[in-house]
């Protein structure tokens, strides 16, 4: 046992919750949640996945519309194509 009362078995960990019921966790998953964790910003962790799916669409709408405007704020003259 370690100085945070963690013991620790090959890849996998024990930890001693307050009521003494021993949780076992693997390593490499929590790894790979702080990973995951560390692209977003604190406010979005709570957020479940399908949240976060319609938040990426609503930015690209906003982007797709914010395109189509200014393409429709340039001269005719840029539009089109001429014919050679």
């Amino acid at each position: 046992m370690n100085k945070n009362g963690n013991v620790q078995i090959g890849r996998s960990r024990i930890l001693y919750l307050k009521n003494n019921n021993p949780a076992f966790y693997r390593e490499e998953a929590l790894i790979g949640w702080r990973k995951y964790a560390k692209l977003l910003p604190k406010n979005e962790l709570a957020k479940t996945p399908q949240a976060l799916a319609l938040m990426r669409l609503g930015r690209q709408s906003a982007e797709r519309e914010r395109i189509s405007e200014n393409s429709s704020n340039l001269p005719t003259s840029l539009l089109t194509i001429p014919v050679s």
